[in-house]
C-alpha cells in the first residue's frame, strides 16, 4: 500500500470471506474543518437512529425485517401478531423463500399441516432446499 501523503489520510479495510474479497479505501483531506464536519454527520445520524428506536419511530418495511420480528414474536408465544409479520414479509417480498419457510413451520406447530403444505408448494418453485427441508418436517409430523 502506498504511504498517504500530506494532503490526505488513507485506511484500508480487507475482509476475505471464502471466495469473496472485499477492500474499501477511505481517503480523508486533512483539512481539520472537514474532519470536524464529518465527525458532528456521524454523531447527528447516529442520534437520530438512536432517537428512532427509543421513540417506536422506526418501522420496518423490509421483508427481511418482518420476518425475524415474526420468528422473535413466536419463541415470545405472541402467536397472533408472529403472524401477521410472517406473513407481511411474504407480502412485501413473494420470492422470499425463509418467509415461506418460517410460515410453513409456524402452521406445522400450530398443527394445520394444509396450510403447512400450501407453503411448500409456494416454496417449491421458489428454493428447493428450504421446500425439501419443510417437506420432512411435514413427513415427520413434527416442526
Amino acid at each position: 500500500m502506498a504511504k498517504p501523503n500530506d494532503s490526505e489520510t488513507s485506511a484500508t479495510l480487507t475482509s476475505s470471506n471464502g471466495d469473496h474479497s472485499f477492500q474499501a479505501k477511505l481517503f480523508l483531506s486533512s483539512s481539520p474543518l472537514l474532519k470536524l464536519l464529518i465527525c458532528l454527520f456521524l454523531i447527528l445520524v447516529t442520534f437520530a437512529a438512536f432517537w428512532q428506536v427509543r421513540h417506536n419511530e422506526f418501522k420496518p418495511s423490509h421483508a427481511e425485517a418482518h420476518h425475524d420480528l415474526g420468528v422473535l414474536l413466536t419463541r415470545q408465544g405472541k402467536i397472533q401478531e408472529a403472524i401477521l409479520h410472517l406473513s407481511e414479509a411474504v407480502q412485501i417480498a413473494p420470492n422470499y423463500g425463509e418467509g415461506h419457510l418460517a410460515l410453513g413451520m409456524f402452521y406445522l406447530r400450530m398443527g394445520k399441516k394444509d396450510l403447512a403444505l400450501e407453503k411448500y408448494k409456494i416454496l417449491k418453485p421458489i428454493n428447493m432446499n428450504l421446500a425439501n427441508m419443510l417437506y420432512d418436517k411435514i413427513s415427520k409430523g413434527s416442526p
